[in-house]
């Protein structure tokens, strides 16, 4: 019975890898590093816990001016576009095949100019939308700020929340380390690091 389920979990991989475009993981920022600024908050980062994330921040947060446009971080199959659940705004969720797995890479909120639809293959690099105006998080006129997530695929629906910058490219991390580095949120104190712990039932 085991070898059966196993068969038939390599064919339901088989049959659906041309559905996950295939990525070995390493990942670009969803912004040039020339776009994004650290004027207002700058860079969020992971796993802090305050504000609307009392169970940890589950992705970053990149400000830059309304109108930035915002790219792939892979080639991927897009999921879904839709209102998001949380956020003011919409939601673009991304489907990847990479070296550890499946991940969706989700992009949330102050986002506008939507150039994607669901079923779509989108190539790294490729424009999805743009920065909306924003009033989250106080953010002044022009400015505005999006979130960008990277859930992981655990056991069939299980998902769990892991630290984007894992994903990236070294030059990639490079650049969002010296993005926290100019950051200005509030927890820095408490929550000092690019990647936080999340709590017990991960970040959300």
């Amino acid at each position: 019975m085991t070898m059966l389920l196993w068969i038939l979990f390599v064919n339901v991989l088989i049959f659906l890898s041309p559905v996950f475009a295939e990525s070995d993981s390493d990942f670009i920022l969803p912004i040039e590093q020339s776009d994004a600024v650290s004027e207002h908050v700058g860079l969020w980062p992971f796993g802090v816990q305050g504000g609307e994330h009392p169970q940890g921040h589950p992705g970053f947060d990149f400000e830059a001016h309304v109108g930035t446009p915002i790219r792939a971080v892979a080639d991927g199959s897009v999921g879904f576009v839709g209102p998001s659940g949380h956020h003011e705004g919409m939601t673009i969720s991304i489907g990847h095949m990479t070296s550890r797995g499946w991940v969706d890479t989700y992009y949330t909120g102050s986002i506008t100019d939507i150039h994607v639809k669901k079923g779509d293959h989108v190539k790294q690099g490729e424009v999805i939308a743009s920065y909306a105006a924003s009033e989250h998080l106080g953010m002044p006129r022009g400015l505005s700020t999006f979130h960008f997530g990277v859930d992981q695929l655990i056991i069939a629906d299980r998902r769990e929340s892991v630290c984007p910058a894992d994903y990236f490219t070294q030059e990639a991390q490079r650049a969002v380390e010296e993005l926290h580095r100019q950051s200005k949120y509030r927890e820095r104190a408490t929550f000092p690091l690019l990647c936080n712990s999340c709590p017990t039932g991960g970040c959300r």
